[in-house]
């Protein structure tokens, strides 16, 4: 049958010595681990029948280990025993609420308490430690510690004296059974010492508190005696304490007093405050009502248009480039700057509109009977016309004067004045290799138009043409 198997994780050396000095009266293999990861690490390909946990760890405490053990399905079922210096019954019922078994203390942890623990889950002493030998099978070494009585006559009790009396294998035997009772015997006296020379320390620590209390509690009561006059009279008795409770009377009193010259100050300064904020109302009331009958207002009025005007400028030309549609212009560009012209005259703007152009040298091919069109992807300039090679830009540029020139009559508040624009992107390099998508980029950015807004008065002049 195989051993059972014990995990011990606990980070102090000595912890794990003493358990598994304990845990030697049983048929287990003892395996440790130092932390709470390196548990972990041992369950993915170990299973032992008993785990005993420490609380305060390094890295993963004993609550944490605790609970990833009881989450997973392999290891949930595996008994669990706190083996920790905490206790109470709040840390028990925690403990126990995550999957515990039992909570033991490692200070007053004994052998008693270890066989109460084992038994709970089925795991005994070895049988030589439990049952006598039966007659005529094999004797354990360990249950040779324990002598046979007769039914006849008492034997006498074996003594460390009488080893030399039996087999060595026996004595042996004996010497150790007897190790491990003076061992724990020994581990017992340790502990409770321990716990004694503590207390002891304890004691001695209060009674010399009070004794420095008492000391300090006498050596005032002595120096107050000295400094109170002999009793003469019953009225002298009262002299302390009166003058106590007038120098209490004075001190509240000066403090009530500077508390209500304080409260003056602040509520005059709050007067003047009021009395301020009510002139200064005053006087903002009369120049609004001059201001208002003053010439300056119309001025004032005019500048919110404008505003509205050079922001309306700003959109429109953030949209200024436009496509390729020969010598008409680009149909949705014309029909933006109809309703943005629209929306300026709406607003009350009176003035001029400079509207620059740019024409863009496009490289188109022939389409047909209808008009030159852009060449399809991958087509280079060699496969192409430039517009320029067709028609001279100025030309172009004029015709798009024209179109623009209509959307405004010439009584309108609003005058447009059209100038030409030079290019701003530069064009590829001019080979018959050069890509025409390439080429046609730079024409699109440069074939555009943009406003620019001049508040005034209107120029009741014809509207200006680009000049070739």
């Amino acid at each position: 049958m195989p051993r059972k198997l014990a995990l011990i994780v606990d980070d102090s050396a000595t912890a794990q010595h003493r358990l598994k000095a304990m845990l030697a009266d049983y048929d287990l293999e003892v395996r440790t681990a130092d932390s709470g990861e390196e548990a972990l690490l041992f369950l993915d390909s170990s299973v032992p029948d008993v785990i005993f946990l420490d609380h305060q760890m390094p890295g993963m405490d004993g609550f944490r280990a605790l609970q990833t053990i009881k989450s997973h399905p392999e290891t949930a079922v595996i008994p669990v025993i706190m083996y920790t210096s905490k206790g109470g019954d709040v840390y028990t019922g925690q403990a126990r609420a995550l999957g515990a078994l039992d909570v033991v203390s490692k200070d007053s942890f004994t052998a008693t308490d270890l066989s109460r623990v084992l038994k709970m889950i089925h795991i005994l002493p070895t049988q030589a430690a439990e049952n006598p030998a039966a007659p005529g099978s094999h004797v354990p070494l360990a249950t040779a510690a324990r002598p046979v009585p007769q039914q006849t006559a008492p034997q006498p009790r074996l003594t460390r004296h009488d080893a030399t009396a039996i087999p060595p294998e026996i004595a042996q035997a004996l010497d150790a059974g007897l190790s491990r009772l003076e061992k724990a015997h020994d581990d017992k006296l340790n502990t409770l010492a321990i716990r004694l020379v503590k207390e002891i320390q304890s004691l001695k620590m209060r009674d010399a508190r009070l004794e420095s209390l008492e000391r300090s509690a006498r050596g005032t009561y002595q120096e107050i005696l000295k400094r109170q006059p002999a009793p003469s009279a019953w009225w002298d008795r009262l002299v302390l304490p009166l003058f106590v409770l007038l120098g209490l009377a004075i001190v509240l009193g000066g403090g009530l007093h500077y508390m209500r010259a304080e409260m003056l100050v602040v509520r005059s300064e709050l007067g003047v405050l009021q009395r301020t904020t009510e002139t200064l109302h005053t006087t903002l009331k009369a120049e609004a009502r001059e201001r208002s009958r003053t010439p300056a207002s119309a001025a004032s009025a005019q500048s919110a248009p404008d505003t509205y005007a050079q922001d309306m400028a700003w959109a429109f030309n953030h949209g200024a480039g436009m496509d390729y549609h020969g010598e008409a212009l680009d149909p949705r560009t014309l029909a933006r700057l109809r309703e943005w012209l629209a929306r300026l005259a709406k607003s009350g703007m009176v003035g001029r509109v400079e509207l620059g152009i740019s024409v863009g040298d496009f490289c188109t091919v022939s389409s047909g009977q209808g008009p030159r069109a852009l060449p399809p992807e991958g087509a280079k300039l060699g496969d192409c016309i430039l517009t320029s090679k067709l028609d001279r830009l100025d030309r172009v540029q004029a015709a798009y004067a024209k179109e623009i020139a209509a959307l405004s009559p010439a009584n309108a508040p609003i005058a447009l004045i059209v100038r030409p624009l030079a290019p701003t992107t530069p064009y590829p390099e001019l080979t018959a290799r050069t890509a025409a998508q390439e080429w046609n980029t730079a024409a699109r950015r440069n074939h555009r138009l943009e406003v620019r807004v001049l508040p005034g008065p209107a120029n009741p002049a014809p509207h200006d043409a680009a000049k070739p």
